[in-house]
């Protein structure tokens, strides 16, 4: 099968040019035949002239490859505001019977919007785009409802990003000796993500508890970020290090103690709290759309409403000072044996229970420990083959859905495979956890029957 998957330039900040070759490379490892093109800016600030030509030019080009090269699918990853709109509508409307089927798959979404009243521009032109989609993929349960609600006639399923732990994730750094516990917040420097309510947090947790904030990220609100800091008097505890990457970032997450972010953004499940759960790290984040989801409160997550600094302030006290009260007792280590956690996967998945509810997305996760009434924060990679719920959400497109090259839309029910043109699509976005550091604390689960697992103590 042929695909086309467009998404982020490679070069530009944000999830989603760590997404894609997770996605293009396992399409590639079951067969398909997998081409890309960029679909999205190139630079954090552009011109508008550079916004048009550019796009232009990104259009041009493929709708030349759907010409050259065709394909039977047409994978879109966007999300879903004006920017994207903008953009994603030319281009469904020049590659209308270019190929048997297309799929926008969204990071994110403005659909709370669209069931409210008002914004009668964006509801036309959401509307528009959405009915010309063989199946729109989201990141959670909320924003599938409400598209629903939104446009009945269009297929709507929930998927859960692809993701692969580093090679070093739950490693943690010694702390040298009277070092206040970190906190690390890491997004876009905007008003959506919560970071002046946390700084606010912050601000309170500081009379009662030494710690130091850890701000990595850009945005639009960085000097308003930089002044605000200064009104609060926080210059000795903030550290802003703008947008960071690669080895600075892991380094970031191993040596820091919790992870915050009391998001009200439109986004459907942050990258980063997976990533931050991979090593290790308490979390503390608000209870809406893909974390509500795939997370449960008092056992890999502690929620906080949104815009209520107060109830984060109460957080963040309670997860330093059972810190405190963890590292008084070196002993407190504790670790999930791999076994219980087969087990565990295999009850849940034979009782019908979507699996991807438990597993929360990653294989990190966190414990209450009852001897020291903490939170431990543990990775344990557990090796998930099972079919996760993004697959079966995708099986049932495959199903359902059909464009003919005329451009003239069917639906209809069909027996599961009849459809060789979503088939590899299926596979290629289900979760990977197929990673080289998975094979290896299996082997040596099996050759030496010993426990693996780790725990964030001090």
């Amino acid at each position: 099968m042929r695909v086309l998957m467009l998404t982020a330039h490679p070069g530009i900040t944000g999830p989603l040019p760590k997404l894609a070759p997770l996605m293009v490379d396992e399409m590639r490892r079951l067969g398909c035949e997998v081409s890309t093109e960029p679909w999205s800016h190139r630079e954090e600030h552009e011109s508008l002239l550079v916004k048009v030509t550019s796009r232009a030019r990104d259009l041009w080009r493929v709708r030349r490859h759907l010409r050259r090269r065709p394909v039977d699918v047409m994978l879109v990853t966007t999300t879903h505001n004006w920017p994207a709109l903008l953009r994603d509508i030319p281009l469904f409307a020049l590659t209308r019977g270019c190929c048997s089927a297309r799929i926008l798959h969204y990071h994110g979404s403005m659909v709370d919007e669209l069931v409210g009243p008002g914004r009668r521009l964006l509801k036309v032109c959401s509307r528009w785009l959405v009915r010309r989609s063989d199946a729109v993929l989201v990141l959670s349960r909320e924003e599938r409802d409400q598209w629903r609600k939104f446009s009945p006639g269009v297929r709507f399923e929930v998927v859960v990003n692809p993701f692969v732990p580093a090679g070093t994730a739950s490693h943690r750094l010694p702390r040298a000796s009277g070092e206040p516990p970190a906190l690390l917040f890491v997004g876009r420097i905007i008003p959506e993500k919560g970071i002046f309510d946390l700084l606010e947090a912050v601000q309170a947790v500081s009379r009662h508890h030494r710690c130091v904030l850890r701000v990595a990220g850009q945005g639009s609100h960085e000097e308003a970020l930089g002044e605000r800091v200064v009104a609060l008097g926080l210059g000795g505890c903030v550290e802003l290090t703008g947008y960071v990457s690669g080895e600075t970032l892991a380094r970031l997450y191993e040596s820091s103690d919790v992870f915050v972010l009391p998001t009200y953004f439109g986004e459907g499940f942050p990258t980063v709290i997976t990533e931050a759960m991979s090593y290790g790290l308490p979390v503390v984040t608000t209870p809406i759309r893909g974390a509500l989801d795939l997370l449960s409160e008092g056992e890999n997550v502690l929620f906080v409403p949104p815009h209520r600094p107060a109830e984060l302030t109460r957080a963040l006290l309670r997860l330093l000072n059972e810190r405190g009260d963890r590292c008084k007792d070196k002993d407190v280590v504790v670790a999930l044996p791999a076994a219980a956690v087969f087990e565990s996967l295999n009850r849940v998945a034979l009782s019908g229970i979507e699996i991807d509810q438990f597993h929360a997305a990653t294989s990190g996760f966190i414990k209450r420990v009852n001897r020291s009434g903490a939170f431990q924060a543990r990775f344990i990679d557990i090796g998930h083959h099972q079919q996760s719920g993004l697959a079966r959400s995708v099986q049932g497109v495959i199903d359902g859905a059909e464009t003919h090259r005329s451009g003239a839309r069917k639906n209809r029910h069909r027996a599961p495979g009849d459809d060789p043109h979503l088939v590899g699509v299926v596979a290629g976005l289900e979760m990977v956890f197929r990673v080289e550091c998975a094979n290896d604390a299996r082997n040596r689960f099996r050759e030496r029957g010993a426990e693996i697992g780790f725990a964030a103590v001090g």
